[in-house]
């Protein structure tokens, strides 16, 4: 009987694990009306664990400006050499203007969710948004996908 109730029990807690990746990672320091002076954006793509034991590949980008200068800080860009979709990309940028927006309000560090029906697809997808102060007195925001 301890058996069985320590199965169910492991069971439950992984059916209420939640899955993420992150799809980006922004690093704000510094700028000013016009934009940064440096800016800089890179790109992986990396193999996780998803749901039910599937292998998920997705692209996860890292941008990070700083300093006051003419640059504007970039976004994601669905394209083929990544696994961005467009969805990812509105959504993703969209959030990052959300938590920039918050940050300039005086709301230093959150988090914001959005769950996203998309044509086609069986499961909703769900975006969330964290951001925080970082170490350089600037703002770390970072994008997930919550469903995978």
């Amino acid at each position: 009987m301890k058996k069985y109730i320590y199965v169910s029990l492991l069971m439950i807690s992984v059916v209420l694990e939640t899955q993420a990746i992150e799809i980006v990672s922004k690093d704000i320091t510094g700028g000013g009306a016009n934009g940064y002076a440096k800016t800089a954006k890179s790109s992986i793509t990396v193999d996780a664990p998803g749901l039910a034991g599937l292998v998920v590949s997705y692209t996860q980008t890292n941008i990070v400006c700083s300093g006051v200068g003419y640059d504007q800080c970039p976004g994601i860009v669905a394209n083929s050499e990544n696994y961005y979709d467009s969805v990812d990309e509105l959504f993703a940028n969209d959030l990052m203007e959300f938590a920039e927006t918050q940050v300039d309000e005086n709301d230093e560090a959150g988090s914001h969710s959005v769950t996203v029906l998309v044509d086609r697809e069986s499961e909703p997808r769900i975006y969330r948004v964290d951001w925080a102060p970082n170490s350089n007195g600037g703002t770390l925001i970072s994008v997930h996908r919550d469903d995978l």
